[in-house]
């Protein structure tokens, strides 16, 4: 059987090694082994062929995988995509077939996860296409099985060049393969359908990149999270060898593959191994998760609202998930997954430990329990880790003193917290300066959570080194490390779009002088003033608890709210962005009544901008206010006119109709005018008026101007008798 493409570049995405210098690098990044299971037919030429798959094949080739213990499943392909429309648009035949081979499948699926939860075997997870049938044209066919067929008859065509497309959209990835369609609970958690996004070419600029939903790809409510699809760059076959051999008696040629090559494709089939491959580096760093545990962390962490008609979902998000992944090894995914919300707070103590802070850190470790009440106080959903630093050993000469620890990751645990506190001893004592900034930077590499509250409280009596000896870092590394906590890129070799909105990464640094030294206040006040932190300086021990308390106090956790905007019926089906600032944060389509729902946004005032009758306003988005109107701040001149055109439908029918009719009435008013002039004309002649002067090459009636036969004796306009033209050439000569 020859080598596929599509399967070579769905391969590539998920596992081509990382930095091998050659073509990509896959999600996986050879972190895991890549296996392969395909049931083939004999056709009636004796070839091997993969077509006409049905649930028992497919159950067949899963087996086979999951009987070798392979934890993701990634299923490029479809069931049929005609199908699947047809069934999109409710045709029984359709969904009464998916709907069989699912339940087929359904049940043979849920007895092996059984077997294996009984075997104490490994889990897994099947990541399943959502499908590209939404941008394809189908034809209505009462006489095709499922009542559409794909191409087009003559007249169709002779329809098409006129404008005339057959039915479109509206294909629903619960149909593109029968494992969508499944309801059986342990099964379904099993499943994760995938949606494509691709580049909003139309809204993005030189300095600024868009993304979107793709236009292809199948829509509903059952599609769980999105992933780049459009333009993904992959291997694919190259070259053959083919070798003559004999299999069982019977000659055949097989072809190995010698070398690869690369391209681009679209589709759902190249958004789900994204996924797949996310998912095989979730179950590497915690091999004990389970297959619905790895679903539920890939899509809760998934950022973004990429809507299509039906819902919205996530982009997948690696970086986040892999990090909630790691934290359950040391907790529940519950527990995990419960904290990544927008009113979650992290929380960094970065304490000096040298000799001369010691009664500051003993009235720390005293209070420590009231210090966590005003935490929880706050928001149940917080987290906690510390870091202490001192100085180089080389530099302070003692071989005790150490740049950093980090004595405690971040974890809501009050235990661990208080452990962690107690154990904290002390290094050598003195006010010179410390390597206040080795501490700073350990604590922006740690995992925050990206839609937390990020905070830093800071304590200390000593200035920074500037620049740290060893490490070079400069107050200007620390504050660019502090506007890029959560950013997992490589900044220096990053396009401007991507980084263009650092400061959502924002860490704000709380700062706590112990009886500091004049230099050492002058540097922690700049950094909380530039962090949006503050400062205290405190000239007694005592007093310690109290700052940090009133530091606690002063963050502000975000609290969301939900609320439906409703835009009017003028901007009905129109892409809507929204920022909040500068700062573009998603877009979503208003309903066929011009309505948005937003779920889950922080209480504020946000700027939204359309392509539509109204080009901008403002939002502002309330506790307590379930629905709020868009104020419009900037239109386009026309607006006015569509706005009343909407707010008065009756009246500007009544008035479109009317301007119609006048339209008709208008010729036939126009020839009674010229009929009455006519005869008003005739009359004025009779009393002397001037007669009319006939237009050349045509006879007119000298007295009022009217057409008249070449041999009439009397004009029929005015009945004035008019001499022939024969008697009136005798007359002149």
């Amino acid at each position: 059987v020859a080598a596929d493409d599509h399967g070579t570049h769905v391969a590539g995405i998920m596992g081509a090694l990382w930095n091998n210098r050659a073509g990509v690098s896959g999600m996986a990044g050879g972190k895991g082994d890549l296996y392969h299971a395909a049931v083939f037919y004999r056709d009636n030429q004796g070839n091997l062929t993969t077509r006409y798959a049905t649930a028992y094949t497919y159950l067949l080739a899963l087996k086979t995988l999951i009987d070798q213990d392979v934890r993701v499943i990634n299923i490029s392909q479809n069931t049929g995509r005609l199908v699947g429309f047809a069934a999109s648009r409710g045709n029984r035949n359709a969904i009464n077939f998916l709907t069989g081979q699912a339940n087929m499948a359904a049940g043979a699926l849920s007895r092996m996860i059984r077997s294996r939860i009984n075997g104490g075997k490994s889990d897994f997870l099947i990541c399943v296409a959502a499908g590209n049938s939404n941008s394809t044209y189908y034809y209505r066919d009462d006489d095709a099985t499922y009542g559409y067929r794909e191409k087009m008859t003559r007249w169709e065509e002779v329809k098409h060049s006129f404008g005339w497309r057959g039915e479109i959209g509206g294909s629903l990835a619960l149909y593109n393969n029968f494992l969508s369609l499944i309801d059986e609970p342990d099964v379904r958690e099993r499943i994760l359908v995938v949606g494509a996004s691709g580049i909003a070419r139309s809204r993005s600029t030189e300095t600024r990149t868009r993304y979107d939903y793709a236009g292809y790809s199948n829509v509903g409510s059952r599609v769980d999270i999105v992933a780049p699809g459009t333009d993904i760059y992959s291997s694919v076959t190259g070259g053959y060898e083919e070798q003559a051999v004999t299999v069982g008696g019977r000659e055949v040629t097989l072809r190995t593959l010698v070398s690869s090559r690369y391209r681009f494709m679209s589709g759902t089939s190249m958004s789900t191994p994204h996924v797949t491959g996310a998912a095989g580096l979730l179950f590497a760093a915690n091999p004990n998760l389970t297959g619905p545990q790895v679903k539920q962390i890939l899509m809760a962490t998934a950022r973004g609202r990429y809507t299509y008609e039906g819902g919205s979902s996530g982009l997948l998000n690696v970086s986040a998930a892999l990090s909630r992944a790691l934290e359950t090894r040391h907790s529940t995914v519950s527990h995990v997954l419960r904290q990544d919300s927008p009113d979650a707070l992290d929380l960094c103590f970065i304490i000096d430990t040298t000799g001369s802070m010691s009664d500051d850190i003993n009235n720390a470790k005293e209070n420590m329990s009231d210090i966590l009440q005003h935490l929880q106080g706050k928001t149940e959903n917080y987290r906690v880790a510390l870091i202490d630093y001192r100085d180089f050993p080389n530099h302070s000469g003692y071989g005790y003193d150490y740049a950093f620890r980090i004595q405690l990751l971040f974890t809501s645990s009050e235990e661990a917290i208080h452990s962690a506190i107690d154990g904290l001893t002390l290094g050598h004592g003195g006010d010179e300066p410390e390597t206040v900034y080795s501490g700073i930077m350990a604590a922006t590499k740690l995992a925050w959570r990206e839609d937390a509250k990020k905070v830093i409280i800071i304590m200390g009596d000593a200035p920074p080194h500037d620049p740290e000896p060893f490490t070079n870092y400069t107050y200007e590394n620390v504050l660019m490390a502090l506007f890029q906590s959560d950013i997992s890129l490589d900044y220096e070799d990053s396009d401007i779009r991507v980084v263009d909105s650092l400061n959502r990464s924002l860490i704000n640094v709380y700062s706590i002088g112990t009886d500091a030294s004049s230099s050492a206040q002058d540097f922690f006040e700049r950094i909380s003033d530039e962090t949006g932190g503050s400062f205290a300086n405190v000239s007694d021990a005592s007093e310690v608890t109290d700052a940090i308390i009133d530091s606690i106090e002063q963050i502000e956790v975000v609290q969301t709210v939900s609320a439906s905007v409703a835009f009017g019926n003028a901007l009905r089906g129109e892409e809507i962005d929204f920022y909040t600032g500068n700062d573009y944060l998603f877009t979503i389509k208003a309903d066929e009544n011009g309505t948005i729902q937003l779920d889950n946004v922080p209480e504020d005032i946000y700027r939204w901008k359309s392509g539509g009758v109204y080009a901008g306003g403002t939002i502002a988005v309330e506790r307590g206010e379930s629905q709020t109107a868009a104020h419009v701040t900037r239109q386009f001149p026309y607006a006015p006119v569509v706005r009343f055109m909407f707010s008065h439908r009756v009246l500007t029918l009544a008035l479109f109709f009317s301007f119609l009719l006048l339209c008709f009435a208008m010729p036939l008013w126009a020839g009674r005018l010229s009929t009455l002039g006519a005869g008003l004309t005739g009359g004025r002649r009779k009393q002397g008026l001037r007669p009319a002067k006939a237009s050349w090459g045509q006879r007119r009636c000298p007295y009022c101007g009217a057409r008249i036969p070449a041999e009439a004796r009397f004009c029929g306009a005015c009945g004035q008798e008019i001499a022939n033209p024969a008697e009136s050439e005798k007359r002149n000569h």
